[in-house]
């Protein structure tokens, strides 16, 4: 077991116990701005660590080598400010880019959703999954420019007609009460929100 820990300037950290390992640029790893860490299982069975940079694309660690992928292989864009990765028998990496909108990596490739296909901007800071009520799951993605939602096949705008201080979405959460009910927070420039029923309560 290892603790990972990425440091804005300088690469990723590797704790094993006993001493730090700095990845960096001159051994492999692709940036000195490393911004999240994600790990979904592989296709042996194996966790892939993988680890999104500002400015040099996506990096996955297997076999004790680095190994990069970024817009030359596909990615919409070399800057990822987030991951989400969800396991099941086809395992998905969904990324928040920075200028290139919402993208996903699965088996079969790469499917990217941007400001042409809906989004309100092509910067995507945060994701959330959730469920309704009526046990219904809902996909959040927080941009720059209000936190959307797909839900019965369209999608769904809020910002600050919706009650938010701020459209730029910085970070989501879930939380579920005693009585089961879902509550979603939503973190922006000027604040924290709180959404009660349809609309949005600044805290």
């Amino acid at each position: 077991r290892y603790f990972w820990m990425a440091k804005w300037g300088e690469g990723l950290y590797r704790w094993d116990g006993a001493r730090w390992d700095l990845f960096e640029p001159k051994n492999g790893f692709p940036s000195i701005y490393p911004i999240m860490l994600c790990v979904t299982p592989g296709p042996d069975g194996q966790q892939v660590l993988w680890a999104s940079s500002y400015d040099r694309g996506l990096a996955y660690y297997t076999d004790e080598r680095w190994r990069v992928l970024n817009t030359s292989t596909g990615l919409p864009a070399n800057g990822i400010y987030t991951l989400l990765g969800s396991g099941g028998t086809k395992p998905t990496l969904w990324m928040g880019t920075r200028g290139g909108g919402l993208a996903s990596l699965d088996l079969s490739g790469w499917y990217v959703v941007d400001s042409q296909s809906g989004l309100p901007s092509d910067e995507v800071n945060a994701f959330l999954e959730s469920q309704d009520a009526r046990g219904q799951n809902r996909f959040w993605i927080g941009t720059s420019r209000g936190l959307v939602r797909w839900e019965q096949g369209a999608w769904h705008l809020d910002d600050e007609r919706s009650g938010l201080p701020q459209s730029h979405i910085c970070s989501l959460l879930a939380t579920r009460g005693q009585g089961g009910e879902t509550t979603i927070w939503a973190g922006t420039l000027k604040g924290l929100a709180k959404r009660e029923g349809t609309r949005w309560r600044h805290i």
